[in-house]
């Protein structure tokens, strides 16, 4: 799933890096981007546009059923 995500958001426009299983627990994938000051509305518009074609197109959810969010905390000592 990392790589037709990742491969999806860059074809799009969106540059990102796709976290996976080690470094956050098996199933679930995060993405990290890098905002820079070059970056305006517009850019962030269009890349929350984007995250919600991939959601659409791949039948994603965006959101983290409650276990899901626990793990993360658990992996951030949060």
């Amino acid at each position: 799933m990392a790589a037709a995500t990742s491969g999806f958001l860059r074809k799009n426009g969106v540059f990102v890096t796709a976290i996976a299983y080690p470094v956050i627990p098996l199933g679930l994938l995060m993405f990290r981007m890098i905002p820079t000051a070059m970056h305006e509305e517009e850019d962030v518009q269009d890349t929350l546009a984007v995250f919600k074609k991939m959601r659409d197109n791949l039948g994603l959810r965006l959101t983290m059923t409650e276990d899901e969010d626990k793990k993360i905390r658990k992996v951030y000592g949060i």
